[in-house]
């Protein structure tokens, strides 16, 4: 693993993992539309 640290912070068990601004956490490959929606939502 090549964060170990990190992949232990936000229980990173796959990838792809998105954490943003640790509020939202996006799993799996998602169509940029959605991925998109789930940034936005973050920054709410």
């Amino acid at each position: 693993m090549e964060f170990p640290d990190l992949a232990r912070r936000y229980q990173v068990t796959g990838v792809p993992k998105t954490v943003v601004n640790d509020v939202i956490e996006i799993m799996g490959n998602k169509p940029e539309d959605e991925f998109i929606a789930e940034i936005l939502r973050a920054t709410e």
